[in-house]
């Protein structure tokens, strides 16, 4: 079994933009993710593994295809970000497809579809369109539309990098289900150390532990006594000659 993910845009082409994100480098990030996801479980091949845009015969949609067909890929799956204003989840196949790849696709965007669904965003269907990539390509072909990239709420989704991990597994996991082959690990999910936010008072709590008014005893969140703010302003008095 050989899968060809296809990073839809790269290198002069940006794709969609939005919320600070490009669509060639998410969609090369989840295809290099898939392909890592997968590759225990069949043969993968990418349409590209860097920031490039695929050229062969004056026209990148071409030489994607030229890629899979001439690998002799059993399926091919083009990873792309949406725009427009819209929200959530969508997947294509070609307006001409095989009935075998619309149950593929069909399969791969259930599998998909519920891992959105369990995030809150929206299902959008399954759709046919008149699309290059899923004409000119030999084998069932699905294009992945995930989520808008000019949304915050699904851009702030996407700029997270445990987020991407996640949607790469639920393709590679799709994939595995459409074709019977062994599941993937799922990535174990990374956290960023957070830093303890400082005291809003605490520049000043320091400048009044140089001057010995306040002492390391002290604790700016504890309740004070009027004897403890007594002492503090006496000390204060005294330095200030009072």
């Amino acid at each position: 079994m050989k899968i060809c993910i296809d990073p839809g845009h790269g290198g002069y082409d940006s794709g969609a933009v939005g919320n600070g994100l490009k669509e060639k480098d998410i969609t090369l990030k989840l295809a290099l993710k898939i392909r890592d996801l997968l590759k225990n479980s069949c043969d993968v091949i990418l349409t590209r593994d860097s920031d490039n845009t695929p050229w062969n015969s004056g026209n990148d949609l071409s030489t994607r295809c030229q890629i899979a067909n001439n690998a002799g890929a059993d399926y091919f799956i083009s990873i792309h970000v949406n725009s427009g204003g819209g929200t959530g989840f969508e997947n294509y196949i070609a307006d001409t497809a095989s009935s075998s790849s619309i149950n593929l696709g069909k399969i791969i965007h259930d599998n998909v579809a519920a891992f959105y669904k369990s995030k809150g965003f929206a299902d959008r269907g399954l759709k046919a369109g008149h699309l290059w990539v899923l004409r000119r390509t030999n084998m069932p072909a699905t294009l992945i539309e995930n989520l808008f990239i000019d949304n915050p709420t699904d851009a702030g989704f996407l700029a997270q990098e445990n987020n991407l991990n996640d949607i790469a597994f639920a393709i590679a996991n799709a994939v595995c289900v459409a074709f019977n082959l062994p599941a993937p690990q799922k990535p174990v999910q990374t956290t960023q150390p957070t830093q303890a936010q400082a005291h809003w008072a605490q520049p000043s709590f320091d400048r009044l532990k140089q001057l010995g008014i306040v002492s390391d005893n002290h604790n700016l969140d504890s309740n004070v006594t009027w004897g403890e703010v007594s002492a503090l302003l006496d000390k204060t008095l005294k330095i200030l000659g009072r």
